[in-house]
């Protein structure tokens, strides 16, 4: 008998092998081992926690494309795209006729 909570998303194995997970005492976790020396593996492994995982780090992908594709636009607000004609201010720059020398 193991002193832990018998819960979904256990998973044991005995020598490498996956052995079922009972429920004894009605609340704690029994694994079936025979006599003599052996390694017991618990894992914890709940769907819940993997579905939290890919759903994090969907959000964690979109949240970069978003910020990314935020930066490109102001880059190309500031900068002007690469190609494409002058901004407006460069333009007005260049055709000021006020500058006068002396």
């Amino acid at each position: 008998m193991v002193s832990q909570i018998y819960a979904d998303g256990w998973e044991a194995t005995v020598d490498g092998l996956p052995v079922a997970i009972l429920a004894t005492d009605h609340a704690l976790q029994g694994i079936p081992v025979e006599a003599g020396q052996h390694v017991v593996q618990l894992r914890y492994r709940p769907a819940s926690l993997r579905l939290g995982l890919w759903v994090s780090a969907s959000t964690l992908l979109a949240l970069v494309a978003v910020l990314g594709w935020r930066g490109v636009v102001r880059f190309r607000r500031r900068y002007g795209a690469v190609g494409s004609r002058p901004s407006r201010t460069a333009t007005l720059a260049a055709t000021d006729s006020r500058s006068v020398t002396k």
